[in-house]
């Protein structure tokens, strides 16, 4: 008898539709994963209106990115802000030459708009095997391998990468590493000012 009334649920629950709203809870992705409609953000799944509550809005913004060259997360002039995130598991979108050593390893990419003669510093700390640096003016997919301003990159306890004199217009500031195999988390700080 149990049986037959399961399969009788089953066949009357064949047109049913679920359909759940997880905003307001609390969430953890470990995994970078959230369920439709939420983001992933410092490991806790996220909406982009719980900006105040969990995660500053900007970093939420982020997340929506994929942090690619055609979709990169966008970081406004004016002050330092600080992003963390992680290459782990990433892709390569990016190759570049920075200091004699190409930059294939997986990698998130940020876009800042100067104004020209800005100042643009760019720190970071985390795993050992991430990297800055900053393109100007174009993102190119590989197999295109763009030299990083000033021909250098910084990593976890090195000062920062400090350029200054910067053209007007867009450039990307992207987080990475010369090992196709190495990826890592990371706190990235770019300050873009006059």
């Amino acid at each position: 008898m149990p049986r037959t009334a399961a399969a009788m649920l089953a066949i009357a629950c064949g047109a049913c539709i679920f359909d759940a709203d997880y905003r307001g809870g609390t969430y953890t992705c470990s995994d970078g994963v959230c369920p439709s409609g939420l983001a992933c953000v410092n490991a806790v799944c996220v909406a982009p209106h719980d900006g105040g509550n969990l995660v500053d809005a900007a970093s939420i913004a982020d997340a929506m990115h994929a942090l690619t060259c055609g979709d990169p997360g966008d970081i406004s002039r004016g002050g330092a802000r600080t992003i963390a995130g992680t290459t782990a598991s990433g892709a390569n979108h990016v190759s570049s030459m920075c200091a004699g050593l190409v930059m294939n390893g997986p990698d998130d990419v940020f876009r800042v708009t100067a104004v020209a003669g800005d100042k643009l510093d760019v720190s970071i700390t985390g795993d050992s095997s991430v990297r800055a640096y900053v393109l100007a003016t174009s993102c190119p997919a590989p197999p295109a391998t763009p030299i990083c301003e000033g021909a250098a990159f910084t990593s976890p306890g090195v000062a920062a990468l400090m350029l200054t004199n910067v053209g007007a217009g867009t450039h990307y500031v992207v987080v990475d590493s010369e090992s196709a195999a190495l990826g890592g988390s990371y706190s990235v700080t770019v300050d873009l000012r006059p």
